[in-house]
């Protein structure tokens, strides 16, 4: 008896075998979609990531620049205020 005799002599064996593997099929090819819809969301999430971390990283220079340009400002203004000090100290001396 041949592979094939089996089928005839025993259709209903054909259909077992048949819906055996369709349903081999159609649970892998869910498990497949599942896993590419998984990978999908990572990758969306990973390139949201990164652009955060861009955002952030773009903030926190936008605030350490605003910070040295203050340190700067306010180093400007103590200057001028000593040379101001300076100044009224050269007149009040040369006043008396």
């Amino acid at each position: 008896m041949t592979r094939d005799s089996i089928f005839v002599t025993h259709p209903h064996k054909i259909c077992l075998v048949l819906v055996t593997v369709w349903a081999v099929l159609l649970q892998s090819a869910l498990v497949l979609t599942e896993v590419l819809k998984e990978r999908e969301a990572q990758i969306e999430l990973k390139k949201m990531r990164e652009a955060s971390v861009c955002g952030e990283n773009k903030e926190t220079l936008a605030k350490l620049r605003e910070a040295y340009e203050e340190s700067l400002r306010i180093d400007r203004e103590e200057k001028q205020r000593a040379r101001e000090a300076k100044m009224k100290t050269v007149d009040f001396q040369k006043a008396q």
